[in-house]
């Protein structure tokens, strides 16, 4: 409601759990601890999910190349590969800090830190797009994502995360 509200965004968001400790201490252990077995651990319920909605692309909120290597895996893509076909459309360049090390009002304030990859080739822009990722906390992320599409003149994007 915050971006609808004040900046006059409107996404359609879908997520399936609540934020709260058990998925705290999940992305702990998956995303800080480098535990990439636990991305199937909700693989059941985010597959039930995807059979109640069809898209013409989706694709996912990729990590920074300096995360990549850190972890050697990318969360969000491996907890979505197994249910749906991702397409690569973003890269993310580097920030400051990551996500997580920020207050709310950082998060608000997170400049652009993706870009629209050098090989993704635009189809139809009456394609319904779906972006995922792992955690919504104050929709930054998505929309900074959502908007690059929208700029190159997608209209039906949608976004989806695990918890919220």
């Amino acid at each position: 409601m915050i971006w609808q509200n004040k900046y006059k965004i409107f996404n359609q968001h879908f997520a399936i759990y609540e934020y709260n400790q058990f998925i705290h201490d999940y992305f702990k252990r998956y995303k800080r601890y480098g535990d990439a077995l636990l991305a199937q651990l909700f693989q059941a319920e985010i597959k039930r999910w995807s059979k109640l909605v069809k898209y013409d692309l989706v694709t996912y909120i990729p990590s920074s190349q300096s995360h990549f290597l850190k972890r050697g895996f990318d969360p969000v893509y491996e907890l979505y590969k197994q249910v749906f076909d991702l397409t690569a459309v973003f890269e993310k360049v580097d920030a400051d800090k990551p996500q997580a090390q920020k207050n709310k009002q950082e998060r608000m304030q997170t400049p652009q830190t993706f870009k629209i990859r050098a090989d993704f080739r635009k189809k139809d822009q009456d394609m319904q797009i779906l972006i995922v990722d792992d955690i919504y906390t104050t929709g930054r992320t998505l929309l900074h994502a959502r908007q690059l599409l929208y700029d190159k003149g997608f209209q039906e994007i949608y976004t989806f995360s695990l918890t919220r």
